[in-house]
């Protein structure tokens, strides 16, 4: 759990949230709660006044151990109306979190962008994205050029978040699958552990998941 929050959010010396772990820092939530079948953690955003952050706190240390991580929080009405009190609630999102279990082997389907692959983003994604500091990323590739993209959407020395994009023509084509294989056998080659994260409405990214048989280890749960 603590690698998982670690991966998405920047904190500063007291543990709140500060910004997205991104390179463009978009604002973090200001309620983030990970739920899984052991136990929850939970993080605040440094907005927050802390008469409000002791509310929610013990809001968070009641809420039960959950045996369906789809249902409702038990505490969900209570932590949402405690937010609102402080600001309007401007967006809310939920879903499954999982975790690759071991390396899949890289599909013949999809390359890494390097140097000499680079030029394959430039019909349909951003030329000047995924600088290799930025982690591995990895395309599944049509007719010359990229039309399926996993990239590092969220990287520490510990681990990488999946982020995947693909060219709406080519969807539920076999193109996303080949492009994560590739990228996640590239992350477990770095030293890091390859997660993949979606939302309960994302039919289609749980369908990669499930095959690749990646381990749902719990909930991600954030609130603007």
């Amino acid at each position: 759990m603590a690698l998982h929050a670690e991966a998405l959010y920047r904190y500063d010396a007291d543990g709140l949230m500060l910004c997205d772990n991104e390179p463009e820092g978009a604002d973090a939530p200001r309620f983030y709660m990970h739920r899984t079948l052991a136990g929850n953690t939970w993080r605040f955003g440094h907005t927050l006044p802390e008469t409000v952050r002791q509310r929610l706190a013990t809001l968070c240390a009641a809420e039960p151990i959950a045996d369906d991580l789809q249902s409702l929080p038990a505490q969900y009405d209570a932590i949402r109306a405690a937010l609102a009190e402080d600001a309007p609630i401007t967006g809310e999102y939920r879903g499954p979190a999982y975790a690759f279990e071991r390396a899949p082997l890289p599909s013949p389907r999809a390359v890494l962008i390097d140097a000499t692959t680079h030029d394959l983003l430039r019909l349909h994604f951003p030329y000047d994205s995924y600088p290799p500091e930025a982690g591995p990323a990895a395309v599944a590739v049509e007719d010359g050029a990229a039309v399926s993209c996993c990239f590092c959407s969220r990287l520490t020395p510990r681990a990488a978040h999946a982020g995947l994009e693909t060219v709406e023509a080519y969807r539920r084509r076999g193109y996303a699958v080949a492009a994560v294989a590739t990228w996640a056998a590239a992350v477990f080659a770095s030293g890091r552990q390859p997660l993949y994260s979606t939302s309960w409405e994302n039919h289609a990214s749980q369908g990669v998941a499930r095959h690749f048989g990646l381990r749902q280890y719990g909930e991600d749960w954030h609130i603007a």
